[in-house]
């Protein structure tokens, strides 16, 4: 009956706990700024591949390599996905003779640097030499194994996982809650029997859900990479897998991921339960986890591996609970005299690790009665919390639904973990082509902010005679013509900035000036939507799990039907959205000052004082407002439309319980996440594009077709929260 009890609460948190694994897979793959080369990469590989079966070698790289590109954005996108297929084809090319060649190994061993036979780096180039032989007989083929990588360096999945885990275990324990333990615990017999069968289920828990979870994972990967027709190809054909030592194909590989994963898992949640066994309250146990995985994270992250200390980075429990860059990545570590592998060292600890969680299991179930007195910190825990009583009963009712909705309901997690993401959304700066143009560089660097005077007529004039002269000239050179068409090129660009501003300064009598445009092209451009998107979604989805459970805890408590009925309802709904709207004032504030952040780590905001209008693309804007002005007016927005979001969600709570409020609310996404995966038609009812005001106008350019949407998300939402508010009204 345990696994029974334990499958009906747990299967609904690993359901939650895969959509926010593939959310973050999709979101990840989004952020990343190499996702159009890889799709280059991945069809220029399947050509030479396929190129290679029908003439040489040579004449397949030149197919490939030979065919000249222009000089824009896609280019550069293209020029990136050859030069990873270039070294892709030189790493097989050359992988025979280094796993062959020994001279380096035996220039280092006859080094007087060296001569000590304890010497770490004798020893070092010692084992490599001997470990590298092994490999000899490998085929490695210039394969797309894209898709692999990116699986390993998706180190999110593991913490994801390892929070399932730990969810696991405190379902463990909750007849502490519901003070069955008196009974479940009466024998140390029965208590032993019950802690068998449960590591019995962890076990299974683990190796089912690893299976699963890494399978959805990288078919995901697989989907947007490329690469399935490879997955035959030996594992070391992947320049990050170079020193594997077993010879197997990349699905093999994954099976066999799958499994270390799994035991990796089984020995978090073994330790994890023997600390949450050892203190009376879970939530203490809890507390002193996370102090101790965070002291090893920072031994982690700032040791360094050559330090007299690097025995603290490698036998380190993050290597466990990551197993990507410990378990499969080849690196030798140690002392004079001393020398091991991180793969070795890793597997020692799990097993260490699992032994002392279940040896320690053992003994606390046949010694530890459940009525042990407290300990010291089960006395400060209690102390704390009766002055937190103290303090949190003269606050007033909206900190009250704060609480319930941030502490009680656990939503500070939902924004810890939205901050994370936020901190990995950034837009990265594109090719600026206009930069190698100095004439136009010049010219902006001279006019810029200004108005078009004769200074302006006449510089323009000047450039437009160095044309006529050059071109006069027979016989130029190559030098001399680049120069010409960077020159026709910035004259094009210089006459028709000059022609707007005096458009837009006579026909609607604003002040428009030049402005140079490359930062907010870039930034209220094409470049930054991918970043946008991936913000709001954010955004929108931390608004929905923080906003689904405002009506379940006096469900939960028995208190739904006296609030109901009391005659200050009112006041609680009116408490509920004053909680709704801030929650959706934070999670805006907290994206904003990320994404503020990173644009001017980026970016010069040079006149954003200057009509909105100076700018080309927004010349129709029928507001009289500045660049800044405007940019705030899509914040603004924004908000609104989070605000409304959340007050559409509240309805919805009000009617169902939290579970079932998730399950509808994130329906509305669904849209959304069907453009992600390329149905295009999708975009015009997803609800996280039109939340960016600034891309919905430059889409429709102004039109009709741009308040659609928006207008519809803000009466549906509407409609929702008033139908809510009448039938709460109602006793």
């Amino acid at each position: 009956m345990e696994i029974v009890r334990v499958f009906r609460k747990i299967w609904g948190i690993v359901i939650v706990i895969f959509v926010i694994a593939a959310g973050m897979c999709i979101f990840k793959t989004n952020n990343d700024n190499d996702k159009k080369a890889y799709d280059y990469y991945s069809s220029l590989t399947d050509e030479y591949i396929s190129n290679l079966n029908k003439m040489s070698q040579d004449e397949a790289y030149k197919s490939v390599f030979s065919v000249k590109l222009e000089d824009n954005e896609e280019a550069q996108y293209i020029r990136q996905a050859r030069a990873v297929l270039k070294d892709k084809i030189e790493y097989a090319q050359n992988y025979k003779s280094k796993v062959t060649d020994m001279a380096g190994y035996e220039k280092i061993l006859n080094s007087s640097l060296y001569a000590d036979e304890d010497n770490f780096g004798r020893l070092n180039a010692k084992k490599y030499a001997k470990d590298i032989k092994k490999l000899a007989d490998m085929d490695v083929t210039p394969a797309n194994t894209a898709a692999i990588e990116k699986f390993m360096d998706f180190k999110e999945g593991s913490v994801i996982f390892a929070i399932m885990i730990i969810m696991l275990v405190v379902i463990f324990v909750d007849e502490r809650d519901n003070r069955m333990i008196y009974l479940t615990h009466a024998s140390s017999c029965g208590r032993v029997n019950l802690i068998l069968k449960r590591c019995g289920i962890l076990c299974m828990f683990s190796f089912i859900c690893s299976y699963i979870f890494n399978t959805l994972i990288y078919g995901m990967f697989l989907y947007m990479y490329g690469g399935i027709r490879y997955l035959n190809v030996t594992i070391q054909s992947s320049q990050m897998f170079s020193m594997f030592p077993l010879k197997i194909n990349i699905w093999q590989f994954f099976i066999l991921y799958c499994a270390i994963f799994a035991v990796a898992m089984i020995s978090f949640g073994l330790i994890s339960y023997l600390f949450v066994s050892m203190f009376k309250n879970y939530k203490i146990a809890m507390v002193v986890i996370l102090a101790i995985f965070l002291c090893e994270y920072l031994l982690y992250n700032n040791i360094e591996k050559n330090s007299a200390l690097c025995i603290l980075h490698y036998v380190n429990i993050i290597n466990v609970i990551i197993p990507q860059y410990s378990y499969f990545i080849y690196e030798n570590w140690g002392y004079t005299g001393f020398i091991a592998d991180i793969s070795g060292t890793t597997f020692v600890l799990t097993a260490v690790i699992a032994c002392i969680g279940f040896c320690g299991m053992l003994l606390m179930g046949y010694y530890m009665y459940p009525d042990r007195k407290q300990g010291f910190l089960d006395k400060v825990y209690q102390r704390l919390r009766e002055l937190w009583q103290q303090i949190f009963g003269r606050t007033n009712s909206v900190f009250m639904e704060f609480y319930k909705s941030f502490i009680i309901q656990k939503g500070f997690i939902i924004l810890i973990l939205a901050i994370y993401l936020f901190a990995n959304c950034k837009i990265y700066r594109g090719v600026n082509y206009s930069n190698n143009n100095l004439y136009l560089v010049n010219f902006y660097d001279e006019f810029s902010g200004r108005i078009p005077d004769e200074e302006c007529d006449t510089y323009i004039s000047a450039l437009k005679n160095n044309i006529d002269e050059l071109k006069k000239i027979e016989n130029l050179t190559y030098n001399q013509k680049k120069s010409v068409s960077d020159m026709e090129s910035a004259y094009a660009v210089m006459v028709s900035t000059v022609e707007h501003v005096r458009k837009i300064s006579n026909e609607k009598s604003i002040n428009a000036v030049i402005v140079k445009p490359d930062t907010y092209n870039d930034i209220l451009g094409e470049r930054n939507y991918n970043n946008q998107e991936s913000i709001n979604l954010i955004c929108i989805i931390a608004i929905i799990l923080m906003t689904a459970g405002d009506f379940s805890y006096e469900r939960k408590c028995g208190m739904y039907v006296l609030s109901r009925t009391s005659k200050k309802r009112n006041i609680t709904w009116i408490n509920k959205t004053v909680k709704v709207a801030l929650t959706a004032v934070v999670i805006w504030g907290i994206s904003l000052a990320f994404n503020y952040t990173n644009e001017v780590s980026l970016y010069t905001f040079n006149n954003i004082n200057a009509p909105v209008q100076s700018l080309i693309t927004f010349a129709a804007f029928p507001l009289k407002v500045s660049i800044r002005g405007y940019m705030a007016l899509c914040q603004i927005i924004r908000l609104i439309m989070f605000i409304v979001i959340g007050f559409m969600v509240l309805g919805i709570s009000f009617f169902m319980d939290y579970k079932r409020s998730v399950a509808l609310s994130v329906v509305i996404l669904l849209p959304h996440v069907l453009y992600i995966l390329k149905v295009p038609f999708m975009y015009y009812l997803s609800v996280v594009i039109p939340v960016d005001f600034n891309r919905y106008y430059i889409r429709f350019a102004g039109g009709i077709g741009m308040f659609v949407m928006p207008v519809m998300m803000i009466i549906s939402g509407l409609v929702i929260y008033i139908i809510a508010l009448r039938k709460w009204r109602v006793s």
